[in-house]
């Protein structure tokens, strides 16, 4: 299931009034993709916010074509004829796409519609699934590992098969390092002080030292220091209003899960 937002197209500033789509069929969700807003995931209420995943049968992957890597639409559907999926060409397909402060030239852009081969019912298992498709397709946007991104009408279908092959769901590999492991030691640093500098990245979006990385990775164990529980930290850390341009989530966990590995080993 997925939940869509039933207005016209041409309305994109929204956060409220989802509703869950009735039809577990990757067909029907192609025609609504073409007409409306819809996200990837049921909601338990009808609005867009990571604590109201409630599951998700499908998955769709943005091709901007705005990184080094170039991926052509013919090449898309030849990769995918195979998949259960539907593709649609975006807005801003073969046009001159617009950043704050980059024009892009016009490139194949487009949207691909997939369906898992069940049913995931958390969103880290939806996050670790989709993090996984991301590592080996490298064109597609890191940003549609959110469950409750939303996806604008596509302009139209150039392909759809609908009896192909459906994505594998892989149970979370679980890290080495566990959140338990770094609970036990922060417990004797409770009484230690935020440095200003921390402070200001976690609340202000402020980097320090060499950039967003470092700033990462220092708040992590300084937070730790003084007894933040390490979940906690990551929900921070992720919250922080610090520039993400060409920063995907994946690198925020992969610096944030190195500096916890430091602490508990240290």
């Amino acid at each position: 299931m997925a939940a869509y937002y039933p207005i016209v197209p041409g309305v994109y500033e929204f956060a409220k009034g989802f509703k869950n789509l009735e039809h577990l069929d990757l067909r029907y969700l192609g025609a609504i993709a073409t007409r409306y807003t819809w996200i990837p995931a049921a909601l338990k209420e009808p609005y867009r916010a990571k604590a109201n995943f409630l599951f998700s049968d499908f998955v769709g992957f943005d091709v901007d074509n705005t990184g080094e890597v170039i991926y052509p639409l013919a090449q898309a559907i030849e990769d995918w004829c195979d998949s259960a999926c539907v593709i649609g060409i975006t807005r801003s397909h073969q046009k001159e796409k617009f950043t704050k402060d980059t024009v892009y030239p016009p490139q194949d852009r487009f949207r691909i519609i997939t369906q898992w081969e069940r049913r995931i019912e958390t969103i880290e298992e939806y996050e670790y699934n989709v993090t996984r498709i991301l590592k080996i397709n490298e064109a597609f946007d890191s940003i549609c590992k959110d469950a409750t991104r939303a996806f604008y009408p596509c302009q139209k279908i150039v392909f759809a098969n609908f009896d192909g092959f459906k994505q594998p769901v892989k149970a979370v590999e679980k890290p080495s390092v566990t959140i338990q492991d770094a609970m036990r030691l922060y417990v004797k640093h409770k009484g230690n002080r935020i440095p200003n500098h921390v402070d200001n990245f976690i609340k202000k979006g402020i980097t320090f030292g060499h950039g967003r990385n470092i700033s990462i990775y220092v708040s992590t164990l300084e937070l730790l220091n003084v007894g933040t529980p390490a979940q906690k930290v990551l929900e921070l850390l992720r919250n922080s209003p610090f520039d993400r341009a060409e920063f995907s989530d994946h690198e925020l966990e992969t610096t944030y899960t190195s500096a916890l590995k430091r602490f508990v080993e240290s």
